[in-house]
């Protein structure tokens, strides 16, 4: 078990190095403080969790695309 009390004291290398040997509760408690952080980013941006989402690439919504594409075929058309 790492000799830090709190896992917010080690380095991101630390953590991967004693993964295994690190304690689930603080791993958890890790987590939900890098949930947080995104959290408070995404409102300091005043962003939506999905809009954050789509920025990222983690989830692709095909509706801007598809707006974009009919945009482009009346421009042709016309």
């Amino acid at each position: 078990m790492p000799e830090n009390t709190s896992i917010r004291n080690m380095k991101r290398h630390e953590i991967t190095a004693k993964l295994t040997d690190s304690d689930p509760t603080m791993l958890h408690s890790y987590a939900h403080y890098i949930a947080g952080k995104m959290q408070r980013a995404a409102q300091r941006r005043d962003l939506g969790w999905y809009e954050a989402l789509r920025i990222l690439g983690i989830i692709t919504d095909t509706t801007a695309r598809d707006a974009i594409r009919n945009i482009e075929r009346e421009q042709v058309a016309a």
